[in-house]
């Protein structure tokens, strides 16, 4: 798609370009196209490029750069971008230096430095001028510079004023690359246009000596914009941010070499908050740094499963923020990993509170299920009941007690078998999305777990205990069962000695702040689920209770899908690649 349509004598065209060259590699073309329809068009360079020592070292063959020479490379830079201009049909007049610092625009968004040389000094810039297409760098640039001054633009957009027209506004990539990413407009140039855009980017000569190929593999046919908060590459470093009410979560991953070699580092940035916080050891109460008070709040939690790492921050640090920018910054080399990542944080939809919820997993319990069913509404506030795909009448039972409790229960059915830890997740995370609880029960549906224990605990659901598990007399549970059990139960004491005796028992509580630990960390499977929940909990030092519970197996365990060699193969699996480092990841 081409932009010249767009251009007229009224159209008013500002590129911000965070170094001198930028503007020749980005809209270099574009330049030209806006020029030739008579439209105006400002050049701002946020920065004179002078923090460059090593062209200057080459050129100037000296190896220490005081400030002075850094001052002259500046002036030097200027001239040059002068130069590229002219080429490019630009007056003189037209470009506007403002100076900021090279390499410290991140340093300046994080502490929203007031001043002439304070992001307020661009915006400025930008609003006096009044563009009505605003070309400038993406947020996913790699470089710091470029995309801390795209953060910066979108925050004022979002408070734009209503005396003004808000502008078109596209976005260059310079370093890094567009994949994954939909092209938001394109522009084709003309051979002369394309040859003078090399022209404009060789005029920078000070850049070409130590390699003009990086330079000139701009200067293609077509200029590609993307829109400014275009998507992060899946690739990213940084997972996804989630929030309710009451916290915010981030994920990232974050490989050990990483942690170990560099100064690894997470950037918030709203409207009117900047945070960071240091990742090189992480911890239950790790500092909220405070950028702009330059103070620290140690209020966040991390967790880490392998290279996954999960961030709790509350909500109260960020309490009227509607959006959030964030970077991993990983503390080696120059550029950046990934650029920064815009998250909406509006506010969701309020839960209803209730005392408890109760999850029962189905698969062929016809036999079973409804006096299971009804029991636990009589003790939990809400009962979520999932249909694993069953081919006998158990899915006609749950719809027709949904029916005569559709106050109690809520259904969730899958056309076919996907294995009972899909089928808990999935009410986990319905749970956590419908309701603010106190505790969630998890019990089976073929009557081993009487539903009458969902209150021995609940009792036991203490502020401070994350998870209990309902144990039961091992010596007396069938053969098929006591065996698994007693050998998983062995290991897994032997790693973890707050482990509970009873690992298999599928009747849990858990913390509402736990289960949305467990959401968004183990997707499901099958049998293993349940004890990857447990691993979870150990290796994550959560608060751990057992309340005792009727050892119950109906018909010598005949209601029982659990194979005794292939379930319990998966199970010792799991606990292997569990201390391999290969847990579970963040779920997406």
């Amino acid at each position: 798609m081409s932009l010249a349509l767009a251009f007229n004598r009224s159209a008013r065209v500002m590129i911000l370009a965070v170094h001198p060259d930028d503007e020749s590699i980005a809209a270099g073309g574009l330049i030209q196209q806006a020029i030739a329809a008579g439209a105006n068009v400002r050049i701002v360079f946020i920065t004179d490029g002078d923090n460059n020592p090593w062209p200057q070292r080459y050129i100037e063959k000296r190896w220490t750069i005081a400030r002075n020479d850094r001052m002259r490379w500046g002036r030097r830079r200027r001239e040059e971008a002068l130069s590229a201009l002219s080429v490019l049909g630009v007056k003189a007049e037209e470009a506007v230096f403002l100076g900021f610092p090279d390499q410290g625009l991140t340093d300046l968004l994080l502490t929203n430095g007031v001043g002439a040389h304070g992001m307020e000094a661009l915006e400025r810039e930008v609003l006096e001028w009044d563009p009505s297409l605003l070309i400038v760098p993406s947020m996913r640039d790699l470089h710091p510079d470029h995309n801390a001054t795209g953060v910066a633009i979108d925050i004022l957009l979002q408070r734009w004023p209503s005396a003004l027209e808000r502008p078109q506004v596209l976005a260059y990539l310079v370093h890094g690359e567009a994949q994954g990413s939909t092209v938001a407009e394109s522009m084709q140039l003309s051979p002369v246009q394309l040859l003078l855009k090399r022209v404009a980017i060789l005029s920078h000569e000070s850049q070409m000596k130590l390699g003009s190929w990086r330079f000139l593999k701009h200067a293609q046919p077509r200029e590609l914009y993307l829109d400014l908060k275009a998507s992060s590459d899946e690739r990213s470093s940084l997972i996804k941010v989630t929030h309710d009410e009451h916290d915010i979560k981030i994920y990232y991953r974050l490989s050990r070499f990483s942690r170990l070699l560099g100064a690894p580092q997470l950037y918030i940035v709203t409207g009117t908050a900047r945070f960071k916080i240091d990742l090189a050891h992480l911890s239950d109460a790790m500092e909220l740094i405070d950028c702009i008070n330059n103070r620290a709040i140690r209020a966040v939690q991390a967790f880490m499963v392998g290279d996954d790492c999960q961030l709790t921050i509350s909500r109260e640090y960020l309490p009227d923020a509607q959006q959030a920018y964030f970077k991993l910054a990983r503390g080696i080399g120059f550029f950046d990993a990934d650029g920064w990542c815009p998250y909406e944080l509006q506010p969701q939809p309020v839960r209803k509170k209730v005392g408890s919820v109760a999850i029962i997993p189905c698969f062929n319990v016809e036999d079973y299920c409804e006096p299971v069913i009804i029991a636990a509404t009589q003790y939990a506030d809400r009962v979520i009941v999932i249909d694993d795909g069953s081919s006998d009448r158990t899915g006609e039972i749950i719809t027709r007690l949904c029916k005569t409790l559709s106050h109690k229960i809520v259904p969730i059915s899958f056309p076919e078998n996907r294995g009972k830890g899909v089928g808990l997740m999935a009410g986990f995370r319905l749970a956590l999305e419908r309701y603010d609880f106190q505790a969630l029960i998890t019990l089976d549906a073929d009557g081993q777990h009487p539903p009458a224990h969902i209150q021995s605990l609940l009792e036991c659901m203490k502020p401070e205990i994350d998870m209990v598990v309902g144990e039961r007399d091992i010596s007396r549970m069938p053969g098929r069962s006591k065996l698994g059990n007693t050998l998983a139960s062995g290991m897994l004491r032997w790693i973890y000695p707050a482990a509970p005796v009873d690992t298999q028992s599928g009747m849990r509580g858990f913390s509402q702040r736990f289960a949305a630990e467990i959401a968004a960390t183990i997707e499901g499977c099958r049998y293993e689920t349940e004890f990857q929940i447990l691993l979870l909990a150990l290796s994550r030092r959560r608060s751990i209770a057992s309340v005792t519970i009727p050892t119950v197996y109906l018909d010598d365990n005949r209601s029982s899908k659990f194979r005794p060699i292939t379930d319990s193969l998966r199970i010792f699996g799991t606990l292997i690649l569990w201390r391999l480092g290969f847990g579970p990841k963040v779920v997406l």
